[in-house]
């Protein structure tokens, strides 16, 4: 069986490691030790896994719930990262209240550059929560973004499009873009939704994050104003088929 070669903060030996590499986790992300990694391999397939481990999350603030999230860059810049070209996920969403499963990318040169603006590109971000809640969730739809971060901090750019998908959380789906000079194209099984111009944060290398947090969508608690933790299915799995890039023409290593 093959083995996923993962470290808790710097690249090494490992192709991922298992938090966003400028330590902005906002979720608990955890490291694949013992009894509590939440990556595993089998029957072809990725699964990261949301569970309620009661470890990871000292101050309860997800009710014990932790999760896992991939990176293929480390804060020192080591790892991959490519420019323009297309990147695409095959995925099953888990769908269930409060889960969150996400596929984006961020720029190199703001990571080891800090107070640099810089791109983020998000290719899906599917809520278990979409509509209202507590019956109304809605999972069959994602959302396509991008930002743009001035300073390294606040957004001063960025915009969204809500994808309907029938069926997303039925099976496996292909979830792309194609980032281009001009234009940056976002796919869902390998048919366009939308398209932005591109912009010059856009235009640098590109490092992707894959995850599988809590959150995200409408508030389900009775007051309306938090998530209730209790209504997430314990465990709650996110199955990735293959993360792929393709460097297009305009790339530097076509």
């Amino acid at each position: 069986m093959a083995s996923l070669q993962v470290n808790p903060w710097e690249m090494g030996s490992g192709i991922w490691i298992a938090h966003t590499p400028s330590a902005k986790d906002w979720f608990t992300f955890i490291d694949p030790v013992d009894n509590y990694n939440p990556f595993g391999i089998g029957d072809g397939q990725l699964t990261i896994r949301v569970a309620k481990r009661g470890y990871g999350d000292p101050n309860n603030w997800f009710s014990g719930y932790s999760g896992g999230l991939l990176c293929s860059m480390d804060g020192s810049g080591n790892g991959f990262a490519q420019q323009y070209g297309y990147f695409e996920v095959s995925m099953w969403c888990p769908g269930g209240p409060n889960t969150w499963p996400a596929f984006w990318l961020l720029d190199r040169t703001s990571l080891v550059a800090p107070g640099t603006a810089g791109a983020e590109i998000d290719i899906v971000e599917e809520y278990g929560n979409w509509g209202t809640p507590p019956n109304d969730l809605q999972p069959d739809n994602y959302m396509a973004t991008w930002h743009r971060w001035a300073n390294g901090n606040g957004s001063d750019g960025g915009k969204g499009s809500a994808v309907s998908a029938p069926g997303l959380t039925a099976g496996y789906h292909r979830f792309g873009v194609d980032i281009e000079p001009d234009t940056i194209v976002w796919y869902y099984d390998r048919t366009e939704v939308w398209r932005v111009p591109s912009y010059d944060e856009a235009k640098r290398p590109m490092f992707l994050l894959l995850n599988l947090a809590l959150g995200g969508g409408t508030y389900n608690n009775a007051a309306g104003d938090d998530y209730d933790w209790n209504l997430t299915p314990n465990p709650s799995d996110l199955r990735v088929a293959y993360v792929v890039v393709w460097a297009s023409p305009n790339s530097p290593n076509y």
